[in-house]
């Protein structure tokens, strides 16, 4: 099933309509050309047999402010890496990897997210997350970390989260 991220909004899908239904049976996403979006609202979301995204750091995001439920629903996922995403002007996330329940693991490299303003259920029902890599640095509010209780958090020595390690978060360097 090919599915073109651009010519339609994934999220505007729904159950029981003809694209609803092909989104659901991708198993392999590979992003083929450079691409700079306003928003990723709910690209992937849905796509429960996801297993695999290619060519992730082929997105410019640094103009991005919405990647709400970006990746929500993507059952089958485990690993995801971000590190070549920007953050600096999203301002919506909630439920950007809610229901995600064989995700295991996140990579990251520079993440701004202290002027997000609604990061709401980021991984809700993430029950397989383990391990958040930072390569970078970090900057957030004690919300996103609320989320985060049950992971270790693998950053470099100089992060802004080794206070954090203080506080009962796992946290290594």
């Amino acid at each position: 099933v090919k599915a073109d991220l651009c010519s339609k909004n994934i999220g505007e899908t729904r159950p029981g309509d003809k694209t609803f239904k092909k989104f659901n049976q991708v198993k392999k996403v590979i992003i083929l050309e450079p691409l700079k979006p306003k928003s990723t609202y709910a690209w992937f979301a849905s796509m429960h047999n996801l297993e695999e995204i290619q060519g992730l750091d082929l997105l410019d995001t640094s103009e991005t402010v919405d990647m709400t439920c970006m990746f929500m629903s993507c059952e089958k996922l485990q690993v995801l890496d971000l590190s070549a995403f920007q953050f600096n002007n999203v301002n919506r996330m909630q439920s950007m990897f809610g229901f995600c329940y064989r995700l295991k693991s996140i990579v990251f490299n520079n993440i701004n997210i202290k002027d997000t303003a609604n990061i709401n259920c980021m991984f809700e029902q993430n029950f397989a997350l383990r391990s958040i890599y930072i390569l970078g640095n970090i900057n957030c509010e004690r919300k996103f970390m609320s989320y985060l209780e049950n992971l270790t958090i693998h950053c470099p020595i100089n992060s802004n989260l080794i206070d954090l390690a203080y506080e009962g978060y796992k946290i290594n360097i």
